[in-house]
This record gives structure tokens, sequence and C-alpha cells, in this order.
């Protein structure tokens, strides 16, 4: 009778245990996840790299070429990162520079609008980037 109950109560502890472990994998935290931009979105993207390389560009970054981006979330924020590279011209005839940059949105109802960004001209600026960018593969 004394086996009985102490297995009883071994099986009634695992089971608490069990439950326990179960509630810790609900509640972990997911990782960056991959974003689909609409046309809309990727001219925001485009219109805010140009807007921050305009400064340093010929032709106020009319000429910036903007490459391949990541778009992702970083959950539980809210809010859209966009990391990509972009190519600009700093004088007539010179050959186009490149540099990194990071944009990041908030998703009010939707709509995006920028929030900050940086693009990476100097090496400063480039790790800054670099860090805000260090999630853009693990999606």
């Amino acid at each position: 009778m004394k086996n009985t109950s102490l297995i009883v109560s071994i099986c009634f502890l695992l089971a608490g245990c069990g439950g326990l472990l179960k509630q810790t994998e609900a509640v972990k935290p997911t990782g960056p996840q991959s974003v689909t931009l609409s046309a809309a979105a990727k001219k925001l993207v485009s219109d805010g790299v140009r807007e921050m390389v305009a400064k340093e560009t010929v032709n106020g970054g009319e000429g910036a070429k903007i490459g391949r981006f990541t778009a992702f979330r970083l959950p539980p924020k809210t809010g859209i990162h966009v990391c990509g590279d972009v190519s600009y011209q700093l004088e007539p005839g010179k050959p186009m520079a490149s540099a990194p940059y990071y944009l990041e949105f908030s998703d009010l109802d939707g709509k995006l609008e920028a929030t900050r960004g940086q693009v990476g001209f100097d090496n400063l600026k480039k790790s800054k980037v670099k860090f805000m960018c260090r999630h853009k593969n693990a999606g």
C-alpha cells in the first residue's frame, strides 16, 4: 500500500513538471521573421535611402542605386527593419561608392512610417548599421 501511494505521488509530481516544461516552451520568444514588402513599401525604402544619401551625393541622391535589401520583424517588437546597400556618386565623373544602410519603420494600422535610419558612410556609421542589421540573415 505504501509503494502504491509513493508511485502515485511520483506520477503526480512528474505530470506537474511536464506541465511546467510545456509552459516554458510556449512563452519562449520567436526570432526574426522575414517580411515581403509591397510595392508602396519598397518605394518608401527607396525614398528614405535617397533622402539619407542626398547630402553626400551628386544630384541630391537622385542617382543613388538601391541594391538588394532584407526586410524583417523582431518579435515581440512591432515595426519593420530593412537592411541593404546603396551605391551613390560623391562627385561628377568619380566612380560610384557603396555603403550599407538600415531603416526602421513603425507599422501603425498597416501604414508604414520611417522612424529612424542610417547609411554607413564612415566606419562609425558602418558599425552602427552592422549592429542594427545583425539579425538580417537569421530570419
